[in-house]
């Protein structure tokens, strides 16, 4: 049994979600994330964060969320499984490429029919939409 699978299965007794380690993960590979501001992420080995496609008011853009094995105050990502290799390169990602956002806008999202936005699992798009089509 790898060590992996002993921690997860001690997470499971324990209550906990298990994730992947830092060790474990990959460069360049889209994972999926139990994080703060997204569901997908691209892992960035250098700088040890995920780079993720955020929607906040009507602005959509990339940025950064920290494995959560970094930082005790700023960590916000646990991945919880690796999807596939990216086609992007760490310049890709350093010169925050509008290829990798429509990548990961694009990755198993559903586009609203309401407001033409696509739809993110964190966030409860149903209220957002109703809410900003009143507007």
């Amino acid at each position: 049994m790898s060590e992996f699978t002993e921690r997860y299965n001690e997470w499971l007794e324990e209550g906990k979600m298990p994730y992947l380690p830092v060790e474990e993960l990959k460069p360049l590979y889209l994972y999926k994330l139990h994080a703060r501001n997204a569901s997908y992420g691209v892992w960035h080995p250098e700088r040890k964060v995920f780079v993720i496609s955020r929607f906040k008011f009507v602005d959509n853009f990339l940025c950064s969320e920290v494995h959560w094995d970094m930082s005790n105050h700023f960590g916000t990502a646990k991945p919880l499984k690796e999807l596939e290799k990216t086609p992007f390169t760490l310049q890709d990602l350093d010169d925050r490429s509008r290829k990798v956002k429509e990548y990961l806008n694009t990755y198993d999202k559903i586009r609203c029919e309401e407001c033409g936005r696509y739809k993110n699992e964190w966030k409860r798009h149903e209220e957002w939409c109703s809410e900003r089509t009143k507007i």
